[in-house]
């Protein structure tokens, strides 16, 4: 059997972009009135590349003009999930709750989109004292 090179890399394509995806689950999604988002991501490995969170991070939805921020979090920890930000009014309400709520584990990435368009990638083992990471 030939498998044509257009073929082959639409496959290798298809696979990776798949093991990308199965390495992660969305665990919580927040969203204001003002199309602010706020997404929890657990990890399902133990190791990452820098990339490969960046490429999952964005393909999350973001509004032009709004902010959207997705937390990372290691696999058993204890994250926040859909129903834990309801009583949230707005993102920055939510993301009160996510720094400031005791037992919820800190994040291990942050990635950042602002309201200008430009966006962060935020290693909060690295960096721990960044302000994209949770202290407490």
């Amino acid at each position: 059997m030939k498998i044509y090179p257009t073929l082959t890399l639409i496959l290798a394509a298809f696979i990776s972009g798949s093991a990308t995806a199965d390495a992660f689950k969305q665990k919580g999604y927040f969203k204001d009135g003002k199309r602010n988002r706020i997404v929890s991501v657990e990890l399902l490995k133990s190791q990452y590349s820098r990339s490969e969170v960046i490429k999952w991070a964005e393909r999350t939805p973001n509004t032009t003009g709004r902010i959207t921020q997705v937390y990372f979090y290691q696999r058993g920890g204890v994250i926040p999930s859909d129903g834990l930000t309801v009583d949230a009014t707005s993102v920055w309400n939510a993301q009160e709750m996510l720094y400031e709520m005791r037992g919820l584990s800190k994040w291990r990435y942050a990635y950042v989109t602002m309201i200008n368009g430009s966006t962060q990638f935020i290693d909060c083992e690295a960096d721990p004292r960044n302000d994209f990471c949770r202290t407490k």
